[in-house]
């Protein structure tokens, strides 16, 4: 129920795209990134797995992304016309086996497109390279969407885009945003219907509003100090106010709002595409989750990233890099952003004018108050889960209190981590 926090994925999301050569802004930086004549004598074959949530796609979105990302690679072979590209679509949840399975025998893709969330799995079975912190341009990319990369102090993969948690409402049935947490409560009670999506992972967002986070520096769970319980009182307390629907999974939550039936809804930037199909792009509105004066919401960062192959040789390797590179210039960037509508961009030289694209914007400005976990902390993250959800539906219930609840999270989650170093340590 809660994996959708990690799952979450901004431009492998399909939907409506937009012609990038339609708006000048845009048109000179397009057609310099098509290069004219052979500017560049790298030669060999390279191997590329794109994985896509397609679970969560619609077959005509997996299709057109399929079609977008071919012709992304026909770009880089413009660029590099005498090295040959192979390449194929993978499903996201189909991803791991077949990519360990290859690299224990010594082959596989040279590039890999995966979710973040599967970085730390990647690294204890040895399948990420390292990569040189001089070879790439680090300044190219948020210095937040690198910190997910890194463990141990070395880099291991390249960000390539980033998603989060929004507020998506429908333009038809109101004209307000709430930017407060209590205008929630004041518009229900007018009469507009909100939809939360209700789990432990889903509604980690509301931390921020109340001054939290999930972990100290020192990686420690810190839930016990208090925002949490004071988020989940809130919850509690507008749990019976008219007009205010908790619905355990987003794919509901989405649904019933496409079918009119909710003014606004939490939701991950991967549903915009799908709200854009029903509702019409002119009727969809996005804006940052209200929080509290002076308290932004916090929700997760969420992203997918390139990785390269430890078993290819040098010269792969090189080829590998080059093409992830070329995939997250400004330009490409440029396009994947406006192509999908949900993606936020890694590089941070590209420019969206918000006056034309209000979603892309809103995104972002979203983006700049979400939290990035770094691989431990997903890890941690990923283990919490199960026994935040639990403790999160006895709140809700009355069963328990919310401090007890964030105590107990607390305790367990950091006395098994502590367990597994010590055990880790002994061994060494």
């Amino acid at each position: 129920m809660g994996i959708v926090l990690f799952t979450a994925i901004s431009f492998l999301a399909g939907g409506c795209g937009t012609d990038i050569t339609s708006y000048p802004v845009f048109l000179r930086n397009f057609q310099e990134s098509v290069p004219s004549g052979n500017i560049n004598s790298d030669k060999g074959t390279l191997l590329i797995w794109f994985a896509l949530d397609s679970a969560y796609l619609h077959e005509s979105q997996v299709e057109r992304y399929h079609q977008y990302l071919a012709g992304m690679v026909d770009e880089f072979k413009k660029a590099y016309p005498n090295v040959k590209v192979n390449y194929k679509f993978v499903a996201s949840d189909d991803l791991l086996e077949p990519y360990l399975h290859d690299i224990d025998h010594g082959f596989g893709p040279d590039l890999v497109l995966t979710k973040n969330l599967y970085l730390g799995r990647l690294m204890e079975r040895n399948a990420l390279f390292p990569i040189p912190y001089n070879e790439i341009a680090l300044d190219n990319f948020r210095q937040d969407a690198l910190s997910q990369m890194e463990y141990g102090g070395k880099l291991y993969a390249i960000p390539v885009t980033l998603g989060t948690q929004t507020l998506c409402y429908n333009k038809k049935k109101v004209k307000q945003v709430p930017t407060n947490l209590d205008e929630i409560v004041s518009l229900s009670r007018q009469g507009y219907s909100f939809g939360i999506t209700s789990n432990f992972s889903d509604t980690l967002w509301g931390l921020g509003a109340f001054g939290g986070k999930v972990f100290n520096q020192e990686g420690e769970v810190i839930l016990n100090q208090g925002a949490w319980s004071k988020w989940m009182e809130f919850l509690i307390t507008i749990k019976n106010e008219p007009n205010v629907v908790f619905i355990p999974t987003s794919l509901a939550t989405n649904r019933a709002f496409s079918e009119g039936r909710l003014a606004y809804i939490t939701c991950w930037s991967l549903a915009i595409p799908e709200l854009v199909a029903s509702l019409g792009l002119e009727n969809l509105g996005i804006a940052p989750l209200p929080g509290l004066p002076g308290a932004p919401s916090s929700p997760a960062l969420t992203g997918f990233s390139f990785v390269l192959n430890p078993t290819s040789n040098d010269e792969q390797r090189g080829l590998a890099l080059k093409a992830a590179t070329f995939f997250t210039n400004t330009e490409q960037q440029q396009q994947w952003i406006l192509e999908s509508r949900s993606a936020i961009p890694v590089n941070v030289h590209v420019q969206i004018p918000s006056s034309l694209f209000t979603i892309q914007a809103q995104l972002k400005k979203q983006s700049l108050t979400a939290t990035s976990y770094s691989m431990k902390e997903i890890d941690k993250i990923e283990f919490m889960l199960d026994i935040g959800e639990r403790f999160y539906t006895s709140v809700l219930s009355g069963a328990i209190t919310s401090q007890a609840a964030a105590q107990e999270i607390t305790e367990q989650t950091n006395q098994y981590f502590a367990e597994q170093a010590d055990h880790e340590s002994k061994h060494q």
